[in-house]
């Protein structure tokens, strides 16, 4: 048996959410919890050009739904394919979670066990605005 069991910072779950999937808490979270401790999912920053010039549409399409934008970067995971919990938080306008100056996800308020996680895409990334625009004249969100 490991001395560091894979659960010791475990809070949330990837459930169905009116959204389509999300992330819920599985217990009680307490305000200024850092959430997602031990994800050490690698990111690289990827050009908006060279996302522009992506053929495929659908894999173009994984950038704008998943990847925060700044300074002109994608800031996306190394690998797709490596997507942990903290890329399927869905907005809200009152979030429950924020992010920290090196984007760190951090409850904001307590979260009750079975609540959605929910933060503001608006307030870490450039293209989310006019992305929640849209969202909010379709009222797909």
């Amino acid at each position: 048996m490991t001395d560091v069991m894979p659960h010791r910072n475990l809070y949330t779950r990837l459930k169905i959410s009116a959204h389509g999937v999300g992330v819920f808490a599985i217990k009680d979270i307490p305000n200024k919890l850092r959430l997602f401790e031990g994800d050490a999912g690698t990111v690289v920053r990827v050009p908006r050009a060279v996302v522009d010039q992506i053929q495929d549409a659908e894999v173009r399409r994984m950038y704008f739904d998943f990847c925060p934008m700044h300074d002109g970067y994608f800031i996306a995971p190394v690998d797709f394919n490596q997507l942990t919990m903290a890329w399927y938080m869905n907005h809200s306008d009152n979030a429950n979670v924020q992010i920290d100056d090196t984007m760190q996800f951090i409850a904001c308020r307590p979260i009750a066990a079975g609540e959605e996680l929910t933060t503001d895409y608006t307030r870490f990334s450039e293209h989310a605005l006019a992305l929640v625009a849209q969202w909010d004249a379709t009222g797909k969100n």
